[in-house]
């Protein structure tokens, strides 16, 4: 999006790489993205190319497509590693305009349609929601969510708890969505990170 205004509309962001957009007007900010452009500043930008970012971690567990057919897909950008503490959450794929929240656990687990959910829990254990201090996000029109991690800061059940050089952590994101008009929830995939 650039001044509010769609560009592009895809849900492939791969697709963006390596092209280069001619702009006619200037522009104030980009949309938060898994892919950042090279040369983006505040004022009078003619082009813009797009190149991918540093991700990490591994998916598993396999979605069920939510309402716009496609299944929701986890991945981070950042690095793993405690000192950095950069790592950001990425749910793509979705509804447009719902609201969700991440979900995290040390321990990965399978529970199908859980609370007559569409979707797939693949957490086990104990489960911490990224829902306190505005953490709740919402699809909006680009159908995707993001969320910056504090890693001092993560979610369990009962207090937010450091990570530990070493420790695996799970994550996924929970999401209303409907079915044949229908109010319901899906799960997107999960991803699993391993902090150093």
């Amino acid at each position: 999006l650039i001044d509010g205004s769609s560009l592009w509309d895809t849900d492939d962001p791969t697709a963006l790489l390596g092209q280069t957009f001619d702009l006619t007007s200037t522009f104030n900010r980009f949309l938060i993205s898994p892919f950042k452009p090279t040369n983006a500043i505040n004022v009078d930008v003619s082009t813009v190319e797009f190149t991918a970012v540093e991700t990490t971690g591994q998916n598993y567990c396999v979605p069920t497509p939510n309402s716009t057919g496609a299944a929701g897909s986890m991945f981070a950008i950042g690095s793993s590693s405690l000192a950095e503490n950069d790592l950001v959450l990425w749910a793509n794929a979705l509804p447009r305009s719902v609201t969700g929240f991440f979900l995290a656990s040390q321990l990965q687990g399978f529970v199908p349609g859980p609370g007559g959910s569409q979707g797939n829990l693949c957490l086990g254990g104990p489960i911490g929601r990224f829902v306190s201090g505005g953490f709740v996000v919402d699809t909006g029109r680009a159908r995707h969510a993001a969320l910056p991690l504090d890693l001092n800061a993560l979610a369990t059940p009962t207090a937010n708890v450091p990570a530990l050089v070493g420790e695996t952590w799970n994550f996924q994101l929970w999401h209303r969505d409907t079915v044949n008009g229908q109010a319901t929830s899906n799960f997107t995939d999960a991803l699993s990170v391993t902090f150093s």
